[in-house]
């Protein structure tokens, strides 16, 4: 079943097999997030561009850390200094 690559070593999939498969393999190393987001068409769009969204690129380091104590907090802290930043330089520039 189809599984798509989001960063090296990290893939998405909707399949079940795909995961039966990780589980087969014993000794294998892995980490698997669960879950399910839905939007209406445009609102994902909308809630973007009235900044409603904290973004950062994407790490495969920090989707795989051992020690996930305090990332959501680390995350957020990384996300408003760039909004922040940005802010700062569109004042800055005309």
């Amino acid at each position: 079943a189809a599984a798509f690559p989001v960063l090296k070593g990290m893939y998405l999939t909707m399949h079940p097999q795909n995961i039966d498969q990780l589980l087969a393999q014993r000794g294998a190393s892995y980490r698997l997030y669960s879950g399910f987001s839905g939007w209406a068409p445009g609102q994902l769009q909308g809630e973007m561009q009235r900044d409603g969204w904290y973004v950062l690129p994407a790490n495969t380091d920090l989707a795989f850390r051992k020690d996930t104590a305090g990332m959501w907090e680390e995350l957020v802290r990384k996300a408003r200094g760039r909004v922040a930043l940005r802010e700062k330089l569109n004042i800055l520039t005309p």
